[in-house]
């Protein structure tokens, strides 16, 4: 199932995982959901909390093959009792066995009828898992630079809080989907105005313009359309210095053959110099 764009494909795509991995069914449950959800095995904490988002996804799947008209909700959901008792048999103190032991291939099945159906009929915003990597790398490199340089304290915590925030939502778009990217990406844009005087001084730092495009570009991941670009384009304008840089957002033909969805794409967004005497 490559297309994670409902629930039940996601689901389908991280117990297929579980059962394609037999060096995980003999591990503490802890651990192996630890790596399967790519949560730090000293993190507990961040790891029960997407389990939790996993646990929830039968429920969501349920309602959402509900919804649809002229289907037998009854025929698509068969696999749901079986799911729900490996859930209420994954105890974490024991091994990961007691749970995906009692996903077969039936349940899976299932699961995948229900993934196919949302995918034509429901489908949620999806972006491409080459789109999805680029994004991850572009973070984690400004995470480092930021990390490194010697720059005013507080823009470091601005950048690093939502740089930090967007990097845990990729790690989550697994579980879900495409929410907590455009949670994070909602935060940055509100921290124009819940910190203004930040995020203006971010737009006049090398790293902090770097920061800036980085979101601009996620609004072009993400598929917001034509109002998240306008929202960026807006954010943008409101940030630029008096003075020299400008932070543009372009578009081109070459960005709109990428898209994974039907709105003008544009590339991320690039520095030019502004000339007092250009119209």
């Amino acid at each position: 199932m490559k297309n994670l764009n409902n629930p039940a494909a996601r689901l389908h795509a991280l117990l297929h995982k579980a059962k394609q991995n037999a060096d995980l069914r003999n591990k503490p449950s802890t651990e192996a959901w630890s790596m399967l959800l790519n949560a730090a095995t000293n993190n507990q904490a961040l790891m029960l909390k997407r389990l939790g988002g996993v646990m929830e996804l039968p429920s969501i799947i349920k309602a959402r093959i509900e919804n649809l008209a002229e289907v037998e909700h009854d025929l698509y959901l068969r696999w749901l009792p079986k799911v729900e008792e490996a859930f209420r048999a994954n105890h974490l103190a024991g091994g990961f066995n007691g749970f995906i032991d009692k996903i077969d291939d039936t349940t899976l099945l299932g699961i995948e009828h229900c993934a196919a159906i949302l995918s034509r009929r429901d489908p949620d915003p999806e972006i491409k898992p080459e789109e999805l990597e680029s994004l991850r790398q572009r973070v984690d490199g400004l995470i480092k630079e930021t990390t490194e340089a010697e720059i005013d304290t507080d823009l470091k915590r601005f950048v690093l809080k939502h740089l930090f925030a967007i990097r845990n939502a990729i790690d989550e778009y697994q579980v879900f989907g495409s929410k907590p990217l455009v949670t994070a990406f909602g935060e940055a844009v509100a921290a124009v105005y819940t910190d203004p005087q930040t995020a203006i001084k971010a737009s006049t730092s090398p790293q902090g313009i770097k920061f800036w495009k980085c979101v601009a570009g996620l609004s072009v991941l993400l598929t917001v359309g034509d109002q998240g670009l306008k929202l960026t384009e807006g954010v943008l304008k409101l940030l630029q210095p008096p003075h020299d840089t400008v932070i543009e957002v372009q578009i081109d033909s070459a960005s709109k053959s990428n898209l994974s969805h039907p709105h003008p794409q544009p590339n991320l967004p690039t520095e030019k110099k502004h000339h007092p005497s250009s119209p």
